[in-house]
């Protein structure tokens, strides 16, 4: 395989549909080739309007998975309505260490998994028990 292709062999041969499948339905512009042993995701040249995509593309899967489990802990308004702001806050706060910055999920995105971990967990631990 070369650096643009990730090739993907199960266990079982049963589940070349799903991974391929799952592949098709992430949106991410790969194209895919299937054969006996398994999948092939080969991965567009990186352009600069495809890097923009990507990271436009992140922002969105990463509050589309975060914001429900986030809205089930969020506390509501009078209406019964989640508060956003009071939801998001703690975030923003403990990631930036500001009272005012961009949308938690873009500073998660320019951080990067391993810095926003590392800045979550820090600001845990100066939450008294």
């Amino acid at each position: 395989e070369d650096a643009r292709t990730l090739r993907v062999v199960p266990w079982s041969p049963d589940q070349i549909k799903e991974i391929e499948l799952a592949i098709s339905n992430s949106n991410l512009g790969l194209s895919i080739s299937v054969d006996e042993k398994g999948v092939r995701a080969i991965f567009p040249e990186l352009t600069t309007e495809r890097r923009e995509s990507l990271v436009k593309i992140s922002k969105e899967k990463l509050e589309e998975i975060l914001m429900p489990h986030a809205e089930e802990m969020a506390p509501r308004d009078s209406r019964g309505k989640v508060d956003r702001g009071k939801m998001l806050w703690p975030l923003r706060a403990a990631l930036t260490g500001r009272k005012a910055s961009p949308s938690p999920f873009e500073v998660m995105d320019v951080l990067g998994k391993e810095k926003s971990l590392t800045r979550l967990r820090e600001a845990s631990r100066s939450i008294p028990s």
